[in-house]
């Protein structure tokens, strides 16, 4: 439901809508946590993002702000001037020391025992 909308309903209608889709957000909770597919997919998300519009048109008037169904126009930065001439960037790079590496251990063989060199 679009915030027009939501801001036109008094205020006892939007308290009998919010219990009617709590009930229907409960009853897809658990149809999604069943296994079942819903209708629609994101019927679960839609329903939890309307409920929080209701809640907000309902604090909003409850602490006696105004908000207008249309959006304020937004304003554009006005240009800057361009400096005439090439302008050059300067890159740093960060050259990294080699690392000297630890020489390799050596691999310990296993002693023989028991056995006899021959000759």
């Amino acid at each position: 439901m679009k915030m027009q909308k939501i801001r036109e309903l008094d205020q006892g209608s939007m308290k009998e809508k919010l219990v009617t889709m709590r009930s229907d957000l409960a009853k897809e909770k658990a149809l999604v946590a069943s296994g079942t597919k819903s209708e629609k997919a994101g019927n679960v998300r839609n329903t939890k993002k309307t409920l929080a519009r209701m809640l907000t048109v309902l604090r909003e008037r409850e602490l006696g702000l105004q908000r207008s169904s249309k959006k304020a126009p937004v304003k554009k930065p006005e240009p800057t001037e361009k400096k005439a001439g090439k302008t050059k960037t300067v890159k740093k790079t960060d050259k990294k020391k080699p690392v000297a590496k630890a020489p390799a251990a050596k691999k310990k063989t296993a002693k023989k025992t028991g056995e006899s060199k021959k000759k």
